[in-house]
């Protein structure tokens, strides 16, 4: 016979008092008859803005407690669940949270209410973890919690604060949907699930059986107790279940509020759910992964950020797409559109190796908000920075601390100078090395990264001190350290006292430098390497030393003669010692007569030349003694010849390398400084002459650098220039064709061509440069061009019209990427900042439209090209006299001033192809060509041209209708737009005319009407600031030709009058597709946002 028993067992009043956990102030009676009073009130005091949510949290665990057990809840005993009070409770929680669903985002009352279940969540979390810390202490077993840690009563509300701020800063540049009825919480159906309470026979058996296996198997029973601790079901257990049900189905909800709304409230309590059912797990990150996509990027943001938080413990593959919940992260921060998705990702990221690929590409985010985390977040949480790669490394630091925005170069400096020195045990020495400094290329980088560095932590600066001991053992890194502080402080005037405590004297400066040169040249090859830096860095620091000091200063020249006299030295080495000795000369002649002298000395090393007149005899004999001698003898001498001609070449190369960086370092004309010419004479035209392809090129670029400093030797030697363009070798001509442009931008093409050079020679060898089959010569030409033209110093228009074709060509190959960036400043550069310009560019933009319009026409199926109307939108933009850069100084709509006819001359142009060709592409691309230019300031001549124009075309369009030229509506639209609006012009004209005529001053009417000539919006034919697409938008030859040959409709962009209708069906259809609510909701939402606009902090009530 079973025995009937209660869940809890009796006790003493005593005992029981001592073992209760929680219990609730409210009898159930009181707490389910006031449940739908209570419970919208603590709802509606979250709202406020000063509220505290723990205390309003601990009065609905106060209500949740007294509706949902039959008793209070006890140490190691099961709670006493009442599964009907915990459905009225449940049911009237999903009701009130429901209310705040639809709410649209940003809106701060309903932010608070997610916020507070968050936290209420975290609060039944919390007592949980007391209730198994409190069961352990009654075992004697000490355990870890297994939530987050505790928040006392004063941190609570700011931690859920805190972590919602994280989440809902991304929302800032989001629109604002308008609200929408209250009782649309109906979109998602309350469907709770029923509880079946166990019968009391099953109870008792089951507990029976439990007796029997603790007598039979104490170790398990053990076990069995600790696993029944871990899936003990709570009514917080059993609530946070219930609520990721009801949210989950919130998740396909087509209102987007509600769907932002239910993964923002998981996003919040992620953290504070415990351990969820494994087929809810399941389910909810099936849900995330659709929402992770969702149209919304609001609803994107929240699925990130949980998905960020699941990342760690889930490797598991989407059997959909094989990808885990890491690889959908990576995925969206690459390929995001929205700017808000990539940064939550990047705010929540875990800085795992696998993730470092990805958040370094980020750092050249279009975003500057999202560079600036990328440096402030997850890179300054990496525990060592070289868990990066070598390159990575040199990226991160390159771009951040030159990127134009100076937050982001802020974040950058502060990640370097906080966080990767802590990584060195801050240690400037031990930080150096882990960069690597001896590698060329982060020594470029590391000069800008300690000089932010130094700038950031002054105390640093203050601590640093160099004794003789160092400069004597002298490593790399320290060599390296010297350098750039005294650098630092030679910018800084204040910090004068600083550097001289730290400057060597010139003296011991000179021993040392000796010294580690020394070694450098005597050192083997595994070491030779560490000397050569310490040596360059010594060469370095030794421009910044004070040569006051006669001593020093004889010290150091004899040094560097004799470096520059015993020993080849690199290019580095070579530029610093020729920068020093123009640094330690007394004038620039003293300077290039000492440097001639050391040539000299280099050139006495070479075997003396054969004599002229005995050369032919000395050559017989040799010829003879060859031929008498056996091969082998025959061979060692050519071999000897070779060793000695090789030898000569060497050092001629270094006697042109030292005069090329003695002429760098030059300003002096060559007729001031009659030094140069004897080197002019014996070392650099005989280089030129000679025909080993090295020396010629050094030869030519010292003999560049000598015509700029000769005006009269630059126009004897421009016809060698040009000749090296047109048949030198690629290395002669990019040489030649950089020595050119620096010869023009000094003294001008007329200056050039005035000893009779051929004008027309120049621009022929610039279009043959443009042409040219290599990229290199191509870019090198294309910026050279656009230099000249911006100066002022060139002009032609048609290279101008090759610039042109060159930038919208089509490409097979990848685009040059430098061309492409030179030209995309270039052209917006050149036309706004004259009027002359923009003149010069007009000429030529009618011709190259057409050409590209029939270039595009026989475009091939594997060639890109950019759409003719997108380059018609740009062309008309660039040519536009109202974006001038010195409007504002000069104002073209005053009557003293003549209006600008580059519009009219342009439309001109393009009425005459309309009206002659019969190429469709090329008649709707001139007519789109036509709405985006500014003719309301046209000439009235121009003006009645352009109409008699339009005239004609609409006459044949009239007499012909079947044969008329223009065959798409759209294109004859917009000819007749264009009529209209020149109609209006002329008779505006003609009465300002007639006004004029009648009056000796004009009125203050006129004088308003042409400072804004454009009163009418509804004669308006084009837009006042169109927008030009970018040219990255690639079109195909089959869009075009179906395009082309057949009638097509109007276009938005070619039929304005079309435009309201296509605005309001887009949002009818953005309407549709938000909902299946029908007009009557679309009304309340925008009475509510009426209500919004003029009560926005008014509260949403809970009934």
């Amino acid at each position: 016979m079973t025995k009937r028993s209660s869940p809890k067992k009796a006790a003493p009043e005593n005992e029981t008092n001592s073992n209760v956990l929680e219990e609730s102030k409210m009898t159930k009676a009181a707490a389910l008859s006031s449940l739908n009073s209570l419970v919208p009130q603590i709802f509606m005091d979250a709202q406020k803005p000063n509220q505290h949510l723990r205390s309003d949290s601990i009065r609905l665990r106060d209500i949740q407690l007294a509706c949902c057990l039959n008793s209070p809840r006890l140490i190691g005993v099961r709670e006493d669940i009442d599964y009907e009070g915990e459905e009225a409770f449940v049911k009237e929680i999903f009701r009130n949270i429901n209310k705040a669903l639809n709410i649209r985002r940003k809106e701060p009352h309903a932010d608070r209410i997610v916020r507070f279940i968050a936290g209420f969540l975290q609060y039944n979390q919390q007592r949980d973890v007391t209730a198994k810390q409190a069961l352990a202490k009654l075992k004697g077993h000490k355990i870890q919690s297994e939530a987050e840690p505790k928040i006392n009563d004063d941190n609570a509300e700011d931690d859920i604060t805190e972590e919602n701020d994280s989440n809902q800063q991304v929302d800032e540049n989001m629109v604002d949907d308008p609200m929408i009825e209250d009782d649309v919480y109906a979109e998602i159906p309350l469907a709770l699930e029923t509880e079946v309470i166990e019968t009391e026979v099953s109870e008792e058996a089951s507990e029976d059986q439990e007796e029997g296996n603790m007598k039979n198997n104490p170790d398990a029973n053990e076990e069995e107790e600790d696993d029944d601790e871990e899936d003990i079901e709570t009514v917080s257990s059993r609530l946070v279940e219930k609520l990721l049900r009801h949210l989950l189905r919130g998740f396909t909800a087509k209102l987007n509020n509600v769907r932002t709304r239910c993964c923002q409230i998981v996003a919040l309590s992620i953290g504070s759910m415990g351990e969820i059912d494994e087929d809810l797990y399941q389910d909810l990150k099936t849900a995330l992964f659709e929402r992770i996509i969702d149209k919304e990027a609001s609803v994107r943001i929240q699925a990130a950020t949980t998905l960020c938080r699941l990342q760690s413990a889930d490797a598991d593959l989407d059997p959909i797409d094989n990808k885990t919940i890491f690889q959908k992260l990576m995925w969206s921060l690459e390929h995001d559109t929205s700017a808000e998705v990539r940064r939550v990702i990047l705010f929540n990221i875990d800085p795992v190796e696998e993730a470092l690929p990805y958040i370094v590409g980020r750092a050249r985010d279009p975003d500057a908000t999202n560079r600036r985390i990328v440096y402030l977040k997850p890179l300054s949480d990496i525990q060592d920075f070289r868990m990066l790669s070598f390159d990575d490394r040199n990226k991160i630091l390159k771009w951040g601390l030159s990127d134009r925005n100076n937050l982001v170069k802020k974040a950058a400096t502060t990640m370097l100078s906080e966080k990767w020195i802590g990584h060195a045990n801050n240690n400037l020495i031990e930080f150096l090395e882990r960069l690597e400094i001896m590698n060329p290329e982060v020594t470029e980088i590391a000069e800008g990264v300690f000089n932010a560095f130094f700038t950031a932590r002054t105390d640093i600066v203050n601590e640093i001190t160099f004794d003789a001991e160092l400069w004597t053992n002298l490593t790399p890194e320290s060599a390296f350290l010297a350098k750039a502080l005294i650098k630092f402080l030679q910018k800084d005037e204040s910090l004068g006292e600083r550097l001289d405590s730290i400057l060597p004297e010139v003296t011991r400066h000179a021993f040392n430098l000796k010294y580690y040169n020394d070694l450098y040249r005597s050192s083997p090859q595994e070491t030779s390497n560490e000397y050569e830096f310490i040596t360059s860095q010594m060469l370095e620091t030794a421009l910044y030393l004070d040569y006051a000091d006669e001593v020093g200063r004889r010290k150091m020249f004899e040094l560097l003669r004799e470096i520059l006299k015993a020993c080849e030295l690199s290019d580095d080495h070579l530029s610093k010692v020729v920068q020093i000795f123009r640094l330690i000369s007394l004038d620039e002649r003293d300077f290039t007569r000492t440097i001639i002298e050391i040539i000299s000395d280099i050139q006495e090393q070479m075997e003396p030349p054969l004599d002229l007149e005995e050369a032919p005899a000395k050559r017989s004999r040799l010829d003879e003694s060859l031929s008498t001698q056996s091969t082998e003898e025959s061979e060692s001498l050519t071999a000897t010849s070779d060793i000695s001609d090789m030898k000569i070449l060497v050092i001629r190369l270094r006697c042109l390398s030292i005069c090329k960086r003695m002429l760098e370092n030059s300003q002096e004309s060559l007729i001031e400084n009659s030094n140069l010419y004897g080197l002019l004479n014996d070392l650099i035209v005989p280089a030129v002459q000679t025909s080993d392809a090295v020396l010629r090129e050094e030869g030519l670029h010292c003999l560049g650098l000598c015509c700029t400093l000769d005006k009269a030797l630059a126009q004897y030697n421009i016809a060698l220039f040009l000749q090296c363009i047109k048949s030198g070798h690629e290395e002669l001509m990019k040489k030649a064709i950089m020595i050119l442009f620096d010869l023009m931008m000094t003294y001008g093409v007329q200056s050039l061509t005035a000893q009779g050079s051929n004008p027309d020679e120049i621009r022929e060898v610039f279009e043959f440069c443009l042409d040219h089959d290599s990229p290199e010569i191509q870019s090198i030409t294309t910026i050279g061009l656009a230099k000249l033209m911006l100066a002022k110093r060139f002009h032609d228009d048609e290279i101008l019209r090759l610039m042109i074709l060159l930038y919208f060509f089509p490409t097979v190959e990848p685009v040059n990427n430098k061309i492409q960036q030179c030209l995309t400043y270039f052209f917006p550069a050149y036309c706004y900042s004259s009027a002359d310009h923009q003149k010069f560019f007009s000429n030529v933009t009618i011709p190259a439209l057409e050409e590209l319009c029939n270039t595009h026409m026989d475009l091939q199926e594997d060639e890109i090209m950019v759409n003719p109307t997108q380059i018609a939108d740009m062309l008309a933009d660039w040519t536009d006299p109202r974006k001038l850069a010195n409007l504002h100084l000069k104002d073209f709509s005053t009557d003293n001033e003549k209006p600008s006819d580059i519009p009219g001359c342009l439309a001109i142009e393009a009425l005459n192809i309309i009206h002659t060709e019969r190429t469709g592409l090329k008649r709707k691309t001139m007519a789109h060509f036509l709405l985006k230019l500014p003719l309301e300031k046209s000439d009235l001549t121009q003006l009645l041209e352009i109409q008699r124009l339009i005239t004609a075309i609409n006459t044949v369009i009239e007499k012909k209708k079947r044969d008329c030229p223009i065959k798409e509506y759209a294109t004859r639209n917009a000819v007749t737009k264009l009529l209209n609006t020149i109609n209006n012009a002329i008779e505006d004209g003609e009465s300002i005319s007639g006004t004029r005529r009648n009056s000796k001053q004009p009125t203050p009417q006129i004088e308003s009407r042409q400072q804004s000539p454009i009163d009418d919006t509804s004669q308006i034919p084009i837009e006042d600031a169109p927008q030009i697409p970018r040219p990255a938008v690639k079109s195909s030859q089959k869009d075009t030709e179906s395009g082309s040959e057949s009638e097509v409709e109007a276009e938005p962009e070619n039929d304005q009058e079309s435009e309201p209708d296509n605005e309001a069906e887009s949002e009818h259809n953005n309407e549709a597709e938000s909902g299946p609510e029908n007009e009557a909701e679309s009304v309340s939402q925008s009475e509510s946002e009426s209500e919004e606009e003029s009560d926005e902090e008014s509260e949403f009530e809970y009934p």
